[in-house]
């Protein structure tokens, strides 16, 4: 470790973040909050910090939400930190619903959350259930969009927001230990919902039975007893069942040939199979608002509500005349601030001339009446006598420790 003046000076050898730009150096890196608005049912409750996870490692994992907080105390913090995205859980007496809004000027989507499934209840379906482990959520997951590219005008809004949330992927530049993690979102249009779904993605060597790959990439010596040869290690004695999360090879499309090294039994150019293994949250939601500015203005899309031409312009016609009158208030209030600041300055101005004009007079020609009423006024002083102490109670007794 390096010294400087004397001292030693820790040098920084951990990898700065960049904050605000992302792998191309240029673009800045998508932030989200995921907060709880109101009271929510226990199952919504844990649904939160599942969804903090599948948004690292570009998200508040930690935030704790105040029962009197709100959205202004957010948004104090979100610019300082980059936030750039915000999702809202919140329940009403008619369902839950999750609001996805793009900071600082919109737009924002309300979805009505169908159906949801934890973290914890897909580990409970699987047959070989897998966990989320701290190097999985140090980088950020790749997102797969499916079925957006045909649709109306709301569909493209919604491709877009999703697409904007994470941060774009060199495919030229990227290191392929990197990618562990792919989200799933899912368009369907006879029902018009989107089923978002978190997978890790894992890569093993193809054309290998399962004692060989425990072998090689896990180092696991298998049980020999009983075996009269060492061939009979590498024969398959399976039963047959296949499930979405077994160790088979499966079909040949998930076979690639590796363009760069993953790991060290992976090799450039060696044949591997891509496995997808469900983590979860599963969610389920459907559109039914989209709106303008964040979590305000112009709604552009409304599931239930259908308004005609002259309505739609109606509308557009107040929330202008409210626009402008919040703007006029705004002015007159600078105004007022101004002539108030102006108005304290000049008094204060004056205040000062008044104590200098105070202060011009000679202190030195003391005049002796002042003098002897000063003096007077000391010995007076001294001569007082103390109040006596009141007799009702005798004075306190403390304890002194002797030593022995």
């Amino acid at each position: 470790m390096p010294r400087k003046k004397g001292r030693r000076r820790k040098r920084r050898t951990h990898v700065v973040d960049g904050g605000e730009e992302g792998a191309d150096g240029g673009r800045k890196i998508p932030r989200s909050f995921v907060i709880r608005r109101g009271e929510l049912p226990v199952s919504l409750k844990d649904l939160v910090p599942d969804m903090r996870r599948m948004f690292m490692p570009h998200t508040a994992l930690h935030l704790k939400e105040r029962k009197k907080g709100k959205m202004k105390d957010y948004f104090g913090v979100a610019g300082r930190l980059g936030i750039s995205h915000f999702w809202l859980v919140s329940c009403t007496e008619r369902g839950a619903y999750l609001r996805v809004g793009k900071y600082p000027r919109g737009p924002t989507l309300t979805f009505h959350l169908e159906g949801f499934s934890l973290s914890k209840d897909v580990k409970a379906s699987q047959r070989r259930p897998i966990s989320l482990e701290s190097n999985d959520m140090k980088e950020p997951p790749l997102l797969v969009l499916n079925n957006f590219t045909n649709g109306p005008d709301h569909v493209k809004i919604m491709a877009t927001v999703f697409e904007n949330m994470f941060p774009k992927l060199d495919v030229k530049n990227v290191a392929l230990s990197n990618v562990r993690r792919v989200i799933l979102v899912d368009y369907d249009s006879h029902t018009e919902t989107v089923s978002i779904r978190h997978f890790l993605l894992r890569a093993t060597l193809a054309g290998l039975s399962k004692p060989v790959r425990s072998i090689v990439v896990r180092h696991k010596i298998p049980h020999l007893k009983g075996l009269k040869d060492i061939s009979q290690i590498a024969e398959e004695g399976g039963t047959g069942f296949v499930s979405s999360d077994s160790e088979g090879e499966g079909p040949e499309e998930s076979q690639v040939n590796l363009p760069q090294n993953l790991g060290k039994t992976k090799r450039k150019g060696g044949k591997t199979t891509l496995r997808l293994r469900e983590v979860g949250p599963r969610l389920t939601m459907k559109l039914v608002k989209v709106e303008e500015l964040f979590c305000e203005g112009k709604v552009f899309y409304h599931a239930y509500i259908h308004r005609s031409a002259d309505e739609v312009y109606e509308m557009q016609r107040r929330h202008d005349v409210r626009k402008e009158e919040k703007a006029l208030r705004r002015k007159v209030q600078e105004e007022n601030v101004k002539r108030k600041q102006l108005a304290k300055q000049k008094r204060k101005g004056a205040n000062e001339v008044g104590d200098n004009d105070e202060g011009d007079d000679d202190d030195d020609d003391v005049d002796a009446d002042d003098v002897s009423e000063d003096a007077d006024s000391d010995v007076e002083y001294a001569g007082k006598r103390k109040k006596p102490m009141d007799k009702g109670k005798p004075p306190r007794r403390t304890r002194t420790k002797t030593r022995r």
